[in-house]
């Protein structure tokens, strides 16, 4: 990627405004529209300049496109220096004040439209979470993937975590295998569920967490294992995600993922809240690569379910 055609790009102050939304978390372009006031011919002409100068990645989700931060650019280091910039909450050399103030209106509106994002996953798994797997029977068997997670847990684990654990279904199980078990979810109302679920077996521990998972509030380096049940397809921004499981985990741990493969079935993004429809296996295998993961297993599999499943097992 070529600093010079970075700099090209963001020549323009509408691009900038995009950039600035889209480092929050990917939108489509209904989205942009909406944050920026800004018709859908003007946005889609910018958003083409950025796919072809590799700063964005377009990704297709079932009837929605989304766009967000290329991989590419992230490892870049104009990256961290457009971080620099777009963080500063003061006008200065890089911006006039007026152009300042329209930044911060349209980071307004993006966090307005993230926080009802959130609240309308939390509200739907606060009605529906413990529903959740028996109405998904149809699509994923939660008996496979459950049992393909175990078998790729290594001995001898002192600390776990599952981000995104839900009512406890998998954690019930991984208390057997691990000394302290962590689990974190958004809904403080579906932790209770999980509370009441896991067992309370002697000489273990478990700590419950209510957080998402982009931004769980635990010391670097303090798990062994971390532990993605058909989470990350609820999450916006899964290389957030994924680097915070790497902020976690000790040298040597181990990250497990289990999702579903990229699929098109529209109705689960509205019946259970989904955001990605399932993922590619090699582009998840080439982000946890960039993270500087070490990849050890790969497989796939569905069971008795209708979408099929892919399983990654990563050292640090």
């Amino acid at each position: 990627m070529d600093t010079l055609e970075i700099l090209k790009t963001l020549s323009d102050e509408t691009r900038i405004r995009i950039l600035n939304i889209l480092s929050f978390e990917p939108l489509c372009v209904n989205e942009i529209m909406e944050i920026l006031n800004l018709g859908q011919s003007r946005v889609s002409r910018h958003l083409k300049i950025f796919v072809e100068s590799k700063l964005l990645k377009a990704v297709r989700v079932g009837a929605k496109v989304y766009y967000g931060i290329s991989p590419e650019f992230r490892l870049h280091p104009m990256y961290d220096a457009w971080n620099q910039i777009r963080q500063v909450h003061s006008p200065n050399f890089y911006w006039d004040k007026e152009f300042f103030d329209i930044l911060q209106f349209d980071t307004k509106k993006v966090f307005e439209l993230l926080n009802h994002r959130k609240l309308q996953s939390i509200l739907f798994f606060d009605k529906f979470g413990d529903l959740q797997e028996k109405n998904q029977n149809q699509y994923v068997d939660p008996h496979f993937y459950r049992k393909q997670i175990l078998r790729l847990i290594p001995k001898k684990v002192s600390v776990a975590i599952e981000p995104g654990c839900g009512t406890g279904w998998v954690s019930g199980e991984l208390i057997k295998k691990v000394k302290t078990l962590i689990c974190v979810d958004q809904s403080s109302s579906i932790l209770q569920k999980a509370k009441e679920r896991i067992p309370l077996l002697k000489g273990k521990h478990i700590e419950f967490i209510s957080s998402s998972m982009e931004h769980i509030p635990l010391k670097n380096e303090i798990a062994n294992l971390i532990v993605y049940s058909m989470a990350l397809h609820h999450v916006p921004n899964v290389t957030l995600a994924l680097q915070e499981g790497y902020r976690l985990l000790k040298k040597n741990g181990i990250l497990i993922i289990a999702e579903l493969e990229n699929h098109t079935e529209e109705a689960m993004r509205k019946y259970f809240a989904d955001f990605w429809l399932g993922f590619y296996l090699e582009d998840l295998k080439k982000e946890l690569q960039r993270l500087n993961f070490k990849i050890n297993k790969t497989f796939k599999g569905k069971g008795k379910g209708k979408l099929n499943c892919i399983f990654i097992q990563c050292t640090k």
